[in-house]
């Protein structure tokens, strides 16, 4: 928790720092996640920061915390065309006091409020054909007003399903129900995944 709270403060510096100057380069967002039914124990504490360098080249970080497990890395975006971002980066993740490596990719793309995005972490043991470290996150959505969007979900290891999520300012409160697990054909219609996002 300490650490998490140290990063937001970095986090929060840095962000005011930049808009102190007038400029949009850089900007990021907080997250508080969790998931039905054990709240407590599915918290997770999430942030961000997206520096853009030139039209084309930016540097993303990412850090994540849950329980007695985190994570941090940092990688280059490209985004060829207005409408898609890709990236890719490499750090850790921690464990109680074991570290490894920790390796992130996603892609996402946007086109008049059609949003579709895909991001993928593993371990070094997934290249070894190891798929117990391998996470991804799938969205497909659709932003019909400015304050809300609609769309799919897939999230390992929570499930698949709807969402929906409502944004104000710099607020954004968002839901999914997730009740298909797709790796095991199983069901479970009390999982939901409740989030609050401070985009900055």
């Amino acid at each position: 928790m300490k650490r998490s709270l140290m990063l937001l403060s970095v986090l929060v510096l840095c962000l005011s720092s930049s808009l102190a100057y007038g400029q949009r380069k850089l900007t990021g967002f907080f997250e508080i996640q969790t998931t039905t039914p054990d709240l407590k124990s599915n918290l997770i504490l999430d942030g961000g920061l997206n520096y853009q360098v030139t039209a084309e080249w930016g540097a993303k970080a990412f850090f994540l915390e849950k329980g007695g497990w985190a994570q941090a890395y940092i990688g280059p975006t490209w985004t060829p065309v207005p409408y898609l971002t890709l990236f890719a980066g490499a750090g850790v993740s921690q464990n109680q006091k074991l570290f490894e490596l920790r390796t992130a990719y996603s892609a996402s793309f946007l086109y008049q409020g059609v949003g579709l995005s895909a991001a993928v972490e593993m371990n070094n043991p997934a290249y070894q054909g190891d798929d117990k470290s391998i996470w991804y996150d799938l969205n497909l959505t659709y932003q019909p007003l400015r304050w809300l969007i609609v769309g799919l979900k897939d999230r390992r290891p929570v499930g698949f399903g709807p969402q929906v999520r409502f944004k104000y300012d710099v607020l954004e409160l968002w839901a999914a129900w997730a009740p298909l697990d797709a790796e095991r054909a199983q069901y479970d219609l009390a999982r939901f995944i409740l989030a609050l996002k401070f985009n900055l």
